[in-house]
């Protein structure tokens, strides 16, 4: 298959989209251009375009007639004011594929990443801020029940003094294991990619089950 803009040979690619799935595309092994079958509804995820594509508004690229390399009807160059200044590129109306030349890939999904970027605490979503602070909630109350479950655990202004008659849980092994389950939130909350997120639950419930061990621990 042939680049619609310089006839270069396009080879496939693997591009992953915002929701960390990957989509095979097509790229052109002589100008660098993208023909994207058809772009996801958020976008490709900008880390994963960064790595073989960098933004490069263009203000001379050359309009010329483009022939979809996948049914050879007319492309359609497109030019949107939402998009930043010299982002351009060519749709088929026939097929819904798009051809990006070089750097206007990158340049339109950073945009869209940042336009996307939602306005909340930090930067979170109201479901992302929800899920943060019921997640907080859990972590302190199995904090605060861990301490309370040592009996001979006995906090003083100058220093901490651990009595182990149950044995009581020491104290730094509880803000060790809160600070973990604290950074194991932020993981899951904030998290772009599937692994992460998956990572930060992971450490969620094994800080949850070691505040278990603590409280009903005999």
């Amino acid at each position: 298959m042939k680049c619609p803009y310089c006839e270069g040979d396009l080879i496939t690619i693997q591009l992953e989209n915002n929701d960390g799935e990957f989509e095979e595309e097509l790229r052109c092994s002589s100008c660098g251009g993208f023909w994207v079958k058809s772009m996801p509804d958020d976008g490709f995820a900008p880390d994963s375009i960064e790595k073989i594509d960098r933004p490069m508004p263009n203000y001379s690229l050359n309009v010329r007639n483009l022939m979809c390399p996948m049914d050879g009807t007319l492309l359609v160059a497109s030019e949107f004011d939402a998009y930043p200044t010299g982002a351009k590129y060519w749709r088929c109306d026939d097929c819904s594929g798009n051809f990006y030349p070089k750097g206007q890939l990158a340049l339109i999904s950073e945009h869209q990443a940042k336009a996307s970027k939602p306005a909340g605490i930090m930067g979170m979503s109201k479901a992302q801020a929800t899920s943060a602070v019921m997640l907080l909630i859990v972590g302190s109350i199995a904090f605060i029940g861990s301490m309370q479950a040592g009996d001979g655990l006995t906090f003083r202004a100058a220093e901490i003094t651990t009595t182990l008659t149950n044995p009581a849980p020491n104290f730094i092994t509880l803000m060790l294991l809160g600070l973990t389950y604290l950074l194991g939130t932020m993981t899951a909350v904030l998290g772009r990619r599937r692994q992460m997120i998956y990572l930060g639950w992971a450490v969620i419930i094994v800080c949850l089950t070691g505040f278990s061990l603590i409280i009903f621990s005999p």
